[in-house]
């Protein structure tokens, strides 16, 4: 009998080990976007607005809350369509009424903004381009800035 329990009790002793063994060696979970950089909401003039896209988790990041704005602007530099940052960005209501007026450090800017007309600048290395957009209700809307790489 003691044989049995001397084996019961090595056989308890080295599932525990292999236990915490196999707890320190497995993989990690994925942290959650806010553990891993993602970019937190700002608020200026009533606008709610996120910047983001520098890094692959960042990018994931931005993907995974886009559907919480209505205004999604990205900017690029051709001809590669390298990624931009450092984006000034201004939104102006119809009535020309500055709502917004920020920097952009990644090539994501998202904003929330009621429906209605707005005229939308991006300015980059000293050179502005400027879209009106309409906003309506339930319908996002894309707008990519294109700029020709300075030369």
């Amino acid at each position: 009998m003691r044989g049995f329990v001397a084996v019961s009790l090595a056989l308890a002793l080295i599932g525990s080990s292999a236990a915490s063994a196999a707890a320190q060696t497995a993989p990690e979970q994925p942290a959650p976007p806010a553990a891993i950089g993602a970019p937190q909401p700002q608020t200026q003039g009533g606008i709610s607005f996120i910047v983001g896209g520098v890094g692959d988790n960042s990018q994931d990041a931005m993907r995974q809350i886009e559907r919480d704005y209505n205004l999604r602007l990205t900017f690029v530099q051709l001809p590669a369509g390298e990624y931009l940052a450092d984006i000034g960005i201004t939104v102006q209501n119809a009535q020309g009424k500055t709502l917004l007026d920020t920097t952009a450090d990644g090539p994501f800017f998202y904003a929330q903004l009621p429906p209605g007309r707005y005229k939308v600048s991006a300015t980059s290395n000293g050179r502005t381009l400027t879209h009106n957009i309409e906003v309506t209700a339930g319908d996002p809307v894309r707008q990519t800035f294109f700029w020709p790489k300075p030369g």
